[in-house]
């Protein structure tokens, strides 16, 4: 859904993010345009949160532009629905994964090996300004996605895409999502799991409106099933 105009810092920005939105579906093609958009208004580095295997990290560090860097969040453990974190077993979240999809791109990769709630992240985020987008896809939960989007406020990040945006409703749960000891029903659900992942992301939109109650020099420009973007008024 692409939302009305409101007054910006960056009128063009704003309506350009919005056309790109509104034109492309293929969610990868949609991100990198968008970020491009906003790298060539603003050129920065870029955040992410949950970088996973690196999938996101691969089509998205190509575009940092020279003398910044592309910061890179992920601790490499996965929640196991009983309130602890685990190393990750799984190849699609791995750090040789990470790194076999994102060798190309070493040179300014500066990859954080904690959670993003951690001090290491936000020290590192601060410490690379002026930061111009990031990718918000960590741990799925009212409070740690809401912390999430405060960190990027408080380094004024000029647009940040929040993942998991319309999952709640819409949500499959594929095997790789959960660590090889959960045991999976028929459909391939997280018998331990899936109930406390589908609450959490159910909780992804309250924590964005709480964030743009809290920070109204932010708009939300997009929503989308897999994600939202939301465009600082002010320049950095």
């Amino acid at each position: 859904m692409v939302l009305p105009a409101r007054e910006t810092r960056y009128p063009n920005l704003a309506s350009s993010i919005r056309s790109i939105a509104a034109a492309n579906e293929h969610r990868g093609n949609r991100l990198v345009a968008i970020a491009n958009r906003v790298l060539a208004a603003a050129p920065g580095s870029l955040f992410e949160t949950g970088a996973g295997g690196g999938h996101i990290t691969s089509i998205l560090a190509p575009l940092c532009p020279p003398g910044h860097a592309y910061v890179a969040v992920e601790p490499f453990t996965f929640f196991d629905g009983r309130d602890q974190h685990a190393p990750s077993q799984d190849y699609h979240y791995g750090y040789e994964q990470f790194l076999k999809n994102t060798k190309d791109y070493t040179s300014h990769i500066k990859l954080i090996k904690t959670r993003s709630q951690d001090p290491e992240a936000r020290q590192a985020l601060l410490n690379n300004r002026p930061v111009t987008f990031a990718f918000i896809d960590g741990e799925i939960s009212y409070e740690a996605r809401l912390q999430d989007v405060l960190l990027c406020a408080e380094a004024e990040v000029l647009c940040i895409c929040v993942d998991d945006w319309g999952y709640g409703s819409h949500i499959t749960v594929h095997n790789y999502a959960h660590p090889y000891h959960c045991e999976k029903d028929t459909d391939g659900n997280c018998v331990q799991c899936f109930t406390k992942l589908r609450i959490d992301l159910d909780m992804v939109q309250p924590a964005v409106y709480e964030f743009l109650r809290r920070h109204p020099e932010y708009e939300l420009l997009t929503t989308d099933l897999f994600e939202c973007y939301l465009l600082r008024k002010q320049a950095p």
